[in-house]
């Protein structure tokens, strides 16, 4: 079943409430007005009460029928009020009345005979005689030897014709309010929605090639729909910020690609042009493997930092960084000793344990003490320092090169980004590992930023959360 718009669900759910609430007030209303109608008969009959009562006064102790009649002859009854006077007299109930009132014995059968009125008060009664509702005033007047009941009776016609008259009314007005309420809130609806479609018009003319354009500019909203339209168009510049680095890395890496290769097909090139010795051949091999290790080298890194931006921190081994960060400053030894430096490594005896993976942490620090070595002057001193700081862990990697420009720092961990402008084969690299290393301190809850001064050299730090307080 195909669910409901949701301008119909707003629709409908106005149209509900307005008629609960028009049938609400509608009930009182009418029941407020019926009882009016009904009452305001009470001071006529309360009027001919008290004239029947002070005639009866007159009377002698023990009336006649002919006293009776003559009383009601005395004080006529009209079109609006009839009378009905009885009494017990020895058994048998005398009962006179007024002539336009008929069945009198059926009128006195519906009254509840053990609730009389107390002598010298009304009781205001609404009975219901044959098809038609009446109001009346039954009263007693006592007298020495025997006590009359009066019935003052009007018809209530008038008045349920009135009734009926203003229930038609609040159903014709209830109706067109309830039409009017739609017909408003479908139109109101409308109105709010209007943004929305102007939003989804303008972003279904939305491609690859003009993500950057000020799409949702101009569009009127209202506050409640303002949040919506912002994150959208803040959507956007996020989706146009990823696919533009999408297409500078595409291109970036085409670039890289391209010299590797060019080196090859050149290299094969001139091996063909002339007969060589097996010696000659055996250094075109060297090289040739030589650009090949550096494609693969390059395509690993790309592959690592496709796999570092799309898996989801889920790092749950220990890992002793103080440990991690001896071994590796024992396996670069050699490497730093051969252009006449030296690594020290200053870390704590305690452990610093950190959750993570052994891998990525070690390819993180390895990186970072290979570029130092590469990069720091020829006989210089690479520092690794460690320690616990409050909640951390902080990690620093210190050459004493500091030939970095201050304005190139923050671009350091960009893909491809290399400091040294000509991408020389033998100083350049890749480009790649700062951005992997980024990377990777990113997916382990901390950060990294690098600081550099020809005074005080290149310092890289790192800080990790501790694993018994992350």
């Amino acid at each position: 079943m195909r669910p409901l718009s949701l301008k119909t669900r707003v629709t409908l759910s106005t149209v509900v409430i307005i008629a609960i609430v028009i049938t609400a007030i509608s009930a009182v209303a009418y029941h407020e007005l019926e009882e009016a109608l009904v009452e305001v008969h009470d001071p006529m009959l309360c009027a001919v009460a008290t004239t029947m009562r002070s005639h009866i006064g007159e009377l002698s102790s023990r009336p006649t029928s002919a006293d009776v009649e003559a009383l009601l002859k005395r004080v006529p009854s009209t079109k609006a009020i009839e009378l009905l006077v009885w009494s017990h007299r020895e058994g048998n109930v005398q009962i006179h009345c007024s002539p336009q009132v008929k069945n009198a014995r059926a009128w006195i059968a519906e009254l509840d005979l053990t609730e009389r009125p107390e002598p010298g008060k009304e009781r205001m009664l609404t009975l219901q005689h044959g098809k038609y509702a009446y109001r009346a005033a039954w009263f007693r007047c006592d007298l020495a030897d025997e006590t009359l009941s009066v019935l003052a009776i009007t018809s209530l016609r008038h008045a349920h014709h009135e009734m009926s008259e203003f229930l038609r009314m609040l159903l014709i007005l209830g109706v067109s309010m309830l039409l009017a309420a739609g017909v408003l809130a479908a139109m109101s609806v409308l109105l709010t929605m209007r943004p929305i479609r102007t939003t989804a018009d303008r972003l279904a003319g939305v491609t690859h090639r003009n993500l950057g354009a000020e799409h949702l500019d101009g569009i009127v909203t209202p506050a409640e729909l303002r949040p919506f339209v912002e994150s959208v168009d803040a959507m956007l510049a996020r989706v146009n910020k990823g696919v533009q680095t999408q297409k500078r890395f595409i291109a970036e890496a085409s670039h890289e690609l391209r010299t590797p290769l060019a080196l090859v097909k050149s290299t094969i090139q001139a091996a063909r042009l002339k007969v060589r010795t097996i010696q000659e051949y055996r250094q075109i091999q060297d090289e040739l493997l030589a650009d090949i290790d550096r494609m693969n080298h390059l395509v690993g890194q790309l592959l690592d930092l496709a796999r570092l931006e799309e898996t989801g921190r889920n790092l749950a081994e220990d890992v002793d960084l103080a440990t991690l960060l001896h071994s590796l400053a024992n396996q670069h030894e050699t490497e730093a000793a051969a252009g006449g430096g030296r690594i020290n490594c200053d870390c704590p005896d305690a452990p610093l344990t950190v959750k993570g993976s052994p891998v990525e942490l070690g390819s993180l620090f390895g990186n970072l003490i290979d570029n130092a070595i590469k990069h720091g002057p020829t006989g210089g001193t690479i520092s690794v320092l460690a320690i616990a700081n409050n909640n951390d862990c902080l990690v620093t990697v210190h050459d004493e090169g500091g030939l970095i420009p201050a304005e190139q720092i923050d671009q350091l961990f960009d893909r491809f980004y290399r400091a040294d402008a000509s991408r020389s084969r033998a100083t350049g690299g890749s480009g790649l590992g700062l951005a992997i290393a980024n990377q990777i301190v990113l997916r382990h809850g901390g950060d990294i930023s690098i600081t550099s001064s020809p005074a005080e050299g290149t310092t890289v730090s790192v800080r990790l959360p501790l694993a018994n307080l992350a």
